[in-house]
């Protein structure tokens, strides 16, 4: 097989800065069109990052052809840059270690953040925090063929399962190759990983190769050796024994002294040589993707048989090192704009405030000369910000706060303002599994208890929006309808379209089971969302005359009974659709714009299904549980809508709310808090502040504690984004937004130093300027390096102060006033849990409060929660016991007012 052969570039560009702020994000998508349709005229292009000592470098090599000048043209153009011919390309021979990504695509899809929105020019500001001086990386590009781009919109379109927006769709879609050289192999695997994860809208999965390894060559060597042996035992025929075994053997031999046709050992040639390959081709055609049919057909003698054709996912459709993608998101990889950095050079060293130095609350990073910095947890309430571009570092602070909190939890100080075991914990996490999985890991490891609530998946809990069991159907309707005006944008439900809403759930939620039951094509029972759905004609008219008709009738039967009242009240409301003078052309007219928005709703249709265990925010809130809404992608590879994950997020956010005002009156006064965390503000809130403001400035008395994170301030709400940047503490990570490092310039100078754009534009990865309060006033903002723990959950704990590990310990044992031990099993705790599954047990290092409910045991308890129950109403004990004393006898333990046992004997050494 012959390598890849060099591509005959003999004109090179160095991109340096034009004049002017950088093109604005849809700017550089639009003029990257042209650059795209470009490469296809010249057939091929480099492009090229350097890291020296002085900083960053761009480059475009072009072969010399007339339509070059086009191309260089267009990139330039793309990026704002100005190109500089040079007489030579920079030599990449010298890196110690080179290397190139390939694809390896997994059967199940996994999905990444999407271009929309995405500043391509991105990828350069990572790189230059991440490459070393004397390391590259370079993009070899070249015009697809017909077929290729043929075969990869059949493959990936068979992956998406149908979605109509991807870059492999653009017409003028490119082939590129990504290579990398740095002085070790684990450098240039960092870097070609952290190159793929930021190029925008990015799916495939990817592992970096590079060539052959030589212990390949003996283990050849040996086989022949084997296949000689087998055909002296007459094994096989002698001949063709010696003829496979002598062939294996000197391949084997080739491959040991690195001689002979491998296309991995030429690649790592050129690149050594300081040539870039151009992406290579396909050897033979790809096995295409196919979903699962049946096939009928007659045999000879006119007999009809049927066989079923397996689905399959197809074979990647390209080489395995070349790849498919939109001149978008490529062309941020030269940006200029990130060029020529200097790091911490141009970053003043400033000294740490003195109210942060000390131990005030959660450890959060160094300062550059080396001083520990904390945020002061008695300032907790007035909030903490966290603003920076993606690969940042804001997505690991956000974590190591969450994990500040499961410390306090399972081993509470005590000390000032810290929130002890009272701490409910809510987190909204939209980057699917991948995020997850690091609040997952940090809980485990330092032994809380997590619940994970995935909108997606039908095995996981949902949370009910309505937070009073005692609402009418017309003041559920109207409070979801509300929260759906939150979730959209202010002009997107107005009028009629909020009025259409209100009527139809009102008689979706009055509408009894057995009449919604009467639906056609129903195996589990119909949601209140699904059947607001078929009565704005989500269907066909007719289904939603039937279903209205039909309640009609059931109300007429019963309207003696509350039920049938409150349907008739309904009914009366929803003749505006379904009165008798409308006909189907009006109520097309009239619902068209509502069944826009519920559209969206069903798109996650599990989280609104009857068969799914419910929670309320009540129960999470008093039980003071560690939650994470995942509006992602789920553990079993379910794939979330982009727009029914953040509508549906919103709607939440909007109820947690109300459930706060509901339950956690005077929670300050009594030590209990609920802290919310969430990467990406813009999922819970992006047109509205209503839900932000309020936690933010009246959240106080209700224990409210807040700690949101953005990437992109600048798309958010102006009075949102005002909201956000006035909280007590905001961190600011690198940006790439002019006029956000404007403006984050413009509040750093509030306490009256001097600060510049170079103090946030020359920022590393993982260092952040720091604006916090403590003391009651605001401190002197500081450059700080973030901390970085890797998921070291014993080193984290120690750094922060506290010690993990439950010797000597104690257990709270908590249950609800009244709810007795109906089932419960002496001796058994599993049994015992089961029996009564609003009580909670939970180890740690101290003892609960007395009078007061403390963590919540939650994979015990909703494991254990039918669909849509209600909490026991409460009081709550909890009461600390010895866990050196052998069996612990509890059942002495009994409510005051009922005279109930709330709890059983069980022995200590089970737990």
């Amino acid at each position: 097989m012959a390598g890849p052969r060099a591509p005959q570039a003999s004109s090179a560009f160095r991109l340096v800065r034009s004049s002017g702020a950088p093109p604005a994000p849809e700017v550089v998508v639009a003029r990257a069109k042209p650059f795209g349709g470009a490469v296809r005229s010249a057939a091929s292009a480099t492009l090229l990052a350097v890291r020296s000592e002085q900083g960053l470098s761009s480059y475009v090599l072009v072969p010399d052809r007339r339509e070059s000048k086009a191309l260089v043209a267009a990139l330039s153009s793309a990026v704002g840059a100005r190109p500089e011919p040079v007489e030579q390309a920079p030599d990449l021979s010298r890196a110690g270690s080179v290397g190139w990504l390939v694809a390896r695509p997994s059967r199940r899809f996994v999905g990444r953040d999407t271009q929309a929105g995405a500043n391509p020019s991105e990828v350069a500001v990572l790189l230059a925090q991440v490459m070393e001086p004397g390391s590259f990386v370079a993009m070899s590009l070249r015009t697809p063929s017909s077929a290729e781009q043929r075969r990869v919109r059949r493959w990936f379109e068979h992956r998406l399962a149908g979605a109509q927006t991807h870059y492999a769709r653009e017409t003028e879609a490119v082939v590129a190759s990504l290579f990398a050289g740095g002085p070790t192999p684990d450098a240039v695997s960092l870097l070609l990983g952290q190159l793929a994860s930021a190029l925008p809208g990015f799916d495939l999965e990817t592992a970096v190769e590079r060539s052959t390894s030589p212990a390949i060559g003996p283990g050849l060597v040996g086989a022949g050796v084997v296949i000689e042996a087998a055909s002296a035992l007459r094994l096989h025929h002698l001949l063709a024994g010696d003829a496979i075994g002598g062939l294996v053997a000197l391949g084997g031999l080739a491959a040991t002294l690195g001689v002979g046709p491998s296309r991995s050992r030429e690649t790592e040639r050129s690149l050594r040589s300081g040539v870039v390959p151009p992406p290579p081709r396909r050897s033979f055609p790809p096995r295409p993707p196919r979903s699962e049919r049946t096939v009928r057909q007659r045999d000879q003698a006119g007999n009809l048989t049927t066989r079923t054709l397996h689905a399959r996912d197809g074979d990647y459709p390209l080489a395995r090192s070349s790849f498919l993608f939109g001149p978008a998101m490529v062309v941020g990889l030269v940006s200029p704009h990130a060029g020529l950095a200097s790091g911490l050079a141009q970053v003043q060293v400033r000294r740490a405030p003195d109210a942060l130095v000390g131990d005030v609350g959660p450890l959060v990073g160094w300062t550059l000369a080396d001083e520990p910095v904390h945020l002061s947890a008695a300032e907790a309430w007035q909030s903490t910000a966290i603003v920076g571009a993606p690969g940042s570092g804001k997505t690991a602070l956000v974590q190591h706060l969450f994990a500040w909190h499961c410390l306090e939890r399972t081993c509470p100080s005590g000390k000032l303002g810290r929130p002890g075991r009272m701490s409910t914990l809510v987190c909204f996490e939209h980057k699917g599994e991948e995020g997850v999985s690091a609040y997952r890991r940090w809980a485990s490891a330092i032994g809380d208890d997590l619940l994970v609530v995935e909108l997606a998946s039908p095995a996981t809990p949902a949370i009910d929006l309505f937070n009073d069991a005692q609402m009418s159907a017309a003041e559920r309707a109207e409070f979801l309808v509300s929260a759906m005006r939150y979730a959209y944008d202010d002009t997107e439900i107005r009028g009629r379209s909020t009025e259409v809403l209100n009527v139809v759930f009102t008689a979706a939620l009055a509408c009894p089971e057995e009449v919604a039951l009467t639906t056609r094509d129903v195996v589990d029972p119909p949601s209140f969302v699904s059947l607001a759905h078929i009565l704005l004609g989500s269907r066909d008219d007719q289904r939603g005359v039937a279903l209205a008709r039909q309640m009609e009738r059931w109300a007429a039967e019963h309207i003696g009974t509350p039920a049938g009242a409150e349907l008739a009240d309904a009914l009366s409301r929803l003749k505006i659709v379904y009165g008798e003078s409308v006909t189907p052309s009006q109520r097309r007219s009239l619902t068209e714009a509502a069944r826009n928005k519920v559209d969206d709703l069903m798109k996650l249709p599990s989280w609104w299904s009857h068969s799914r265990p419910v929670l309320s925010w009540r129960q999470i809130l008093e039980s003071h549980a560690a939650v994470v809404v995942n509006a992602g992608s789920t553990a079993d590879g379910r794939l979330v809508d982009e727009t029914a994950g953040r509508i549906v997020s919103a709607m939440l956010a909007w109820s947690l709310e109300d459930a706060i005002k509901r339950t956690c009156a005077g929670w300050q006064q009594i030590d209990r808090s609920v802290s919310i965390f969430a990467d990406e503000l813009s999922q819970l809130a992006r047109s509205s502040s209503e839900v932000v403001e309020w936690l933010r400035n009246q959240g106080r008395s209700y224990g409210v504690r807040l700690y949101l994170a953005t990437q992109q301030p600048e798309q958010l709400d102006e009075r949102l984004r005002s909201v956000l940047l006035g909280f007590g503490t905001v961190f600011w990570f690198q940006q790439g937004n002019a006029a956000v490092v404007a403006q984050a310039v413009q509040q750093l100078a509030m306490t009256g130093e001097e600060w510049t754009a170079a103090d946030l534009g020359n920022l590393e990865a993982f260092h952040a300027v720091l604006r916090a309060r403590a003391d009651g006033r605001l401190q002197p903002p500081v450059t700080i390096r973030t901390a970085w723990w890797d998921d070291d959950a014993t080193r984290f704990a120690a750094d922060q102060g506290y010690a993990l590990g439950l010797g000597g310990g104690a257990v709270s044992i908590i249950g609800a006033a009244g709810a007795g031990t109906a089932g419960a099993s002496s001796g058994e705790p599993d049994d015992w849990l089961i029996g009564a599954p609003a009580s909670v047990v939970e180890r740690g290092s101290g003892a609960a409060a007395p009078s007061a409910p403390g963590p919540l045991g939650v994979e015990a308890l909703f494991a254990q929660t039918p669909a849509a129950a209600s909490p026991p109403p409460g009081p709550y004990v909890s009461i600390p016991v010895d866990v050196a004393s052998d069996p612990v006898d509890v059942s002495r333990v009994v409510d005051s007012d009922a005279g109930s046992t709330l709890v059983d004997t069980f022995d200590a050494d089970e737990w």
